[in-house]
Formats: structure tokens, C-alpha cells, sequence
């Protein structure tokens, strides 16, 4: 179970990916903040099995030059399951800025990072996280709507012009079938064009 906060709220499960001495110092600092670390991994390959099978809401990857290969994994690891991924770095070299971007990071915290800064940053990145998917999923709902609309549109003027239906009559002829045969208006109104467009009159 991960830990919770003074609010009471829990807190994330988080992946730490990076070498052993600097991974077990961000281990110590994110447990006692009351993070449930569920795993850490100092290579690509291991990272990608701990984040398959223990699917941590959040991942910290700990920056150094000589694991830049695992950084530049990150993407890839990603496409299987979104999650804000957090980079964390000794110094904001020009080097280290351009892996924790290669790494799809949404959060970058450099220095000597204290348990309280790394809390911060990752509670920060996962609001951001979560309002820009919730923006895209919108993105999506009004692009699905737009194109249902263009289906119950393009029936209707089919049921007008085979059935002599008028377009009230039409809607309703649509709605009912929606009711009968169980399906949503958009999916009803989708077959009846593509079997028009079967028949190769299509409107």
C-alpha cells in the first residue's frame, strides 16, 4: 500500500531507475516521505520488467553519464502504460538537460535533492501529468462526438431519401433503432452508411 501524506490522501507507488548507491539514497528519502517504492532498476531491461509487473503510478529516474542508454529507454517504456516520469540529476549540465527531454521527463530536480524537494516535485508533475491527459481524453471525446455526429447526419439523409422519411422522423427512426437492437445512435447510424456505400449509392 503506498503511504500518505499529512492531508491523509496516499501517496504514489514509484519505480527508481538508475545505479545502485544513488538508487537506494532515493529510495531511503521517498520511503520516509511515505512513497511505496516498489522496485528499482539500474538498467533498461529491468526497469521495463518492474514497471510491467508492479505498474508504479510514477517514475524516478536518476540521471549520470554513464547510464544515459537507460534514459534514452524511457520513451519506449513508456508507450506500454503513460505515467509522469520525474529526472533527477547532480548538476543541470547542458548534457543532463537533454537526457532527462530524451526521457520524456515532466519534472527535472538537480543538485542535492532533499526528500521535501523531490516530494514537491513529483506531486507537482503528477497534477500537471494527470490535467494534461484529461486534456487529451476531452481532445478525443470531441473528435469521437464530431465524427458520430457526421454518421447520424449522413444516415438520416439516407432514411430521408429511401424511406421518404422526413429528418424528425429520421431521428427518430435512428433512435429507435438505437433502443432495439442495444447499440449507441453513432453505431446504428455508422452501419446503416457503410451498407448504403455496400450498395454503391452512398450519399
Amino acid at each position: 500500500m503506498a503511504g500518505e501524506n499529512r492531508g491523509g490522501s496516499a501517496k504514489q507507488t514509484v519505480l527508481i531507475v538508475g545505479n545502485g548507491a544513488q538508487a537506494k539514497e532515493l529510495k531511503g528519502k521517498l520511503t520516509e516521505q511515505g512513497y511505496d517504492v516498489v522496485g528499482t532498476a539500474s538498467s533498461a531491461a529491468t526497469a521495463t520488467k518492474l514497471f510491467q509487473s508492479k505498474e508504479p503510478q510514477v517514475v524516478v529516474l536518476n540521471l549520470s553519464p554513464e547510464h544515459l542508454d537507460t534514459a534514452r529507454a524511457m520513451p519506449e517504456l513508456l508507450t506500454t502504460r503513460q505515467c509522469p516520469l520525474i529526472a533527477v540529476a547532480e548538476s543541470a549540465t547542458q548534457e543532463m538537460i537533454e537526457a532527462a527531454c530524451a526521457a520524456s521527463a515532466c519534472g527535472f530536480i538537480t543538485g542535492a535533492v532533499t526528500g521535501d524537494a523531490l516530494s514537491a516535485q513529483i506531486q507537482v508533475s503528477c497534477s500537471r501529468f494527470s490535467a494534461f491527459e484529461a486534456l487529451i481524453n476531452e481532445k478525443a471525446r470531441i473528435a469521437q462526438d464530431l465524427e458520430t455526429r457526421k454518421y447520424v447526419d449522413r444516415a438520416k439523409g439516407i432514411l430521408i431519401k429511401r424511406a421518404g422519411l422526413s429528418e424528425p422522423e429520421a431521428h427518430r427512426k435512428l433512435q429507435q433503432e438505437s433502443q432495439r437492437r442495444r447499440l449507441s445512435m453513432g453505431e446504428v447510424a455508422k452501419r446503416i452508411v457503410e451498407t448504403d456505400e455496400l450498395m454503391g449509392d452512398a450519399s
